[in-house]
């Protein structure tokens, strides 16, 4: 996926010099121009309505995501609402601290038109994010790396097919979804595939490249219970899925693991790992907005996230367990010596890689419907050391909140079971995702 076109002007007013702006215009490219987005710059500073017209110009031919507009000094409303009302693009306001004081008039007064800017912006119902500081601080260009990767992610969404194989399991009504919905709401189209067409495919494997697979999935961990004809089987599997993945141009495929293919002895909980590592994100149980929220997670930070269930927690530690069945990517081990090739613990089924979680900051996410709406929950703590309390996959999170306080409001504000956990902190990130796209942030906090 290319990178976020990203327009850049500086603003300023007739009446203030234009010493500064010209200098910060120069300043503040050489510092964007470091962060992973296209830079579209403003040539000439804009402070008037003919360069008003014509950075607009400039922007929308380039197509860009997102506008930067630095108020290099005091600038009428008029700048950039003319700009705006031609693009319609999420836009950061720049504001910079005023040149020191010396009991003289004021040389910049960039504050003073970043509010009133904002002010203008508001009224006529566009969205914006001001940040303040010049382009050599850190923070502020913290800030602005954090919408360019949160516009990226918005953008790749608009262009992600997942797949959808099967239906949802019996009795699962939190992996149900509305198609259309999703597609209005973040662009994503649903792409159906029949478990059917999953086995066809499975029949088609050369014995050559079942043998390839196989042992790749060998060397993933210790041999256990898991045989070798459950490693074979793994195989064929993973080769049916790529080929659904490369044919589609799938970037995440909503899995219905069971009945039908954990009755055929075909879990494909080794195939999900291997194929998040790969980076393609992998639901279990058919969940297309637990899928949708680690290819959000995975677009912002580029890690393998853990899809997850939240099956018990302990109030004197503050810790919770999130668990799933053995379908995790085998990168997020605690250690690379304890990966154990095991048969499904749960009934039937073949092989699954089972592991305990390494430590570290980890931010959990979930995706769901709320009356017409989208809300994300977001959740953050610590991934502390574990042994393996249950069969599968175990991640141990300290969380931030007392854990009590989380279990009561998942349970009491109806939030589906699954849940995406990555490693990194994505707090920030994914508020701003929710403020852009109109998802209403579920803390949790109040």
């Amino acid at each position: 996926m290319e990178k976020p076109i990203v327009g850049f002007m500086v603003t300023a007013a007739e009446h203030f010099p234009y010493e500064q702006p010209n200098a910060l215009n120069a300043q503040a490219r050489e510092a964007l121009s470091k962060l992973d987005m296209k830079i579209i710059p403003s040539e000439r500073l804009v402070y008037n309505p003919s360069g008003a017209m014509e950075a607009a110009a400039t922007f929308k031919a380039a197509g860009i995501d997102l506008l930067i507009s630095l108020v290099g000094s005091f600038t009428w409303d008029n700048m950039p609402v003319r700009v705006a009302q031609e693009l319609n693009v999420p836009i950061i306001l720049w504001g910079v601290p005023e040149p020191p004081m010396h009991g003289g008039r004021l040389e910049a007064n960039s504050l003073v038109g970043v509010t009133m800017n904002a002010a203008a912006l508001t009224r006529l119902g566009f969205q914006y994010k001001h940040v303040y500081g010049f382009p050599n601080d850190p923070a502020t260009l913290d800030e602005i790396a954090r919408t360019v990767r949160v516009i990226a992610t918005i953008k790749r969404l608009r262009h992600t097919r997942l797949g959808i194989v099967g239906g949802r399991p019996p009795g699962f009504y939190g992996s149900t979804y509305d198609e259309l919905r999703l597609r209005k709401s973040l662009g994503v189209e649903i792409i159906p595939i029949e478990v059917s067409e999953v086995l066809a495919e499975y029949e088609r494997v050369s014995d050559t490249q079942e043998a390839e697979i196989a042992g790749r999935i060998s060397g993933m961990g210790r041999r256990q219970s898991a045989e070798e004809i459950d490693l074979r089987q793994t195989a064929r599997l993973y080769s049916a899925m790529q080929t659904f993945v490369k044919n589609d141009d799938i970037s995440g495929i909503a899995v219905k693991c069971w009945p039908e293919l954990k009755d055929r002895l075909l879990n494909p909980c080794v195939v999900n790992g291997m194929m998040i590592d790969e980076g393609v994100m992998m639901g279990c149980e058919t969940d297309v907005h637990g899928t949708i929220s680690m290819l959000i997670q995975n677009f912002l930070n580029g890690k393998p996230p853990f899809f997850a269930d939240l099956v018990t927690f302990d109030e004197a530690e503050n810790t919770a367990l999130f668990w799933h069945c053995g379908a995790a990517a085998a990168s997020l081990a605690a250690s690379q010596e304890e990966l154990y090739l095991e048969k499904h613990s749960i009934g039937s089924g073949s092989t699954t890689l089972e592991f305990a979680m390494r430590q570290g900051r980890v931010t959990i996410a979930r995706l769901g419907p709320i009356g017409e709406d989208y809300r994300l929950l977001i959740l953050t703590g610590d991934a502390v050391s574990t042994p393996m309390l249950l069969r599968g996959n175990n991640m141990l999170i300290r969380t931030d909140l007392p854990v009590r306080q989380v279990i009561d409001r998942i349970i009491e504000r109806g939030i589906e079971h699954h849940y995406s956990a990555t490693y990194g902190d994505l707090h920030k990130d994914l508020i701003e995702f929710c403020k852009w796209t109109g998802i209403h942030a579920e803390t949790l906090e109040n």
